[in-house]
């Protein structure tokens, strides 16, 4: 008697949700854990640019180009000419008003609202990538794709409030949308 053993592959939702789940979680509370042990640097008593809250795990979020996504979504743009100043002008306009309405929504923390987009607009890209790799490499290789993207090293930033997640969204989409 001969028994077949069938391999079963798992869902493509299982896919993305292990993907998202199991490496922009562990990021964001490695992230967390380092705070609270380690502390920051510049240290708290320090001005620096991306301090946007008297609360270190806050500023945990706001690194970098955050600060400036954070004033789009908070204060608008802003340019003065006759001062030589590192400028919000320079950012597109969707993720700050998205932080801006997310940040209205939950209650005015636009950092926390750009962490949802952030995470939202991951998860739908490696959906979409999914399904993409699927039609180009076939369903058998179609979970290695979206596991490559999601633990590459500069996959990092796919957790920080920063465009890249959604700037992956919307190009993945346009290459499913031609495909």
């Amino acid at each position: 008697m001969r028994s077949v053993v069938r391999i079963t592959r798992p869902s493509p939702a299982a896919v993305v949700a292990g993907a998202v789940l199991g490496t922009r979680l562990p990021v964001l509370l490695i992230g967390a854990l380092a705070v609270l042990i380690v502390g920051t640097v510049p240290p708290p008593v320090a001005e620096a640019l991306w301090r946007v809250s008297p609360h270190e795990l806050t500023n945990l979020l706001a690194r970098w180009d955050t600060a400036f996504y954070h004033s789009i979504a908070t204060a608008g743009y802003r340019h003065d000419p006759a001062i030589f100043q590192h400028e919000n002008i320079v950012f597109f306009p969707l993720y700050p008003m998205l932080m801006r309405w997310g940040g209205a929504l939950l209650g005015g923390h636009p950092l926390l609202a750009g962490l949802l987009i952030s995470f939202a607009a991951f998860t739908v890209a490696l959906a979409l990538l999914y399904r993409l790799a699927v039609l180009e490499v076939g369903e058998a290789h179609a979970g290695a794709v979206v596991l490559l993207l999601s633990t590459f090293p500069f996959a990092l930033f796919y957790s920080a409030v920063y465009t890249e997640s959604l700037f992956l969204c919307l190009t993945v989409g346009a290459f499913y949308a031609m495909r």
